[in-house]
């Protein structure tokens, strides 16, 4: 399992979760995430300033500045 803070609408408190640990299947690299940052857009959905402009509605896990370790990559990965 592995866990995750989940943001529900604006000017709420995110809840800790869990969910099942994806594959790295297809295309798709997974990554053992060790450090997450919020960026400006995401604290703008957080306040709602920003939240009626996103196009993926809640709920959502936000932050996709990451940094961690690759864990499995899909067979369709191909280097740049």
């Amino acid at each position: 399992m592995m866990h995750a803070w989940l943001f529900t609408g604006a000017n709420a408190p995110l809840e800790r979760i869990e969910r099942d640990i994806p594959r790295g299947e297809g295309n798709n690299l997974l990554i053992a995430v060790r450090g997450s940052g919020l960026c400006h857009s995401d604290v703008g959905r957080m306040d709602g300033t920003l939240t009626p402009y996103m196009p993926q509605k809640p709920p959502i896990i936000l932050g996709h500045e990451i940094s961690g370790e690759s864990l499995s990559v899909g067979p369709e990965v191909r280097a740049p």
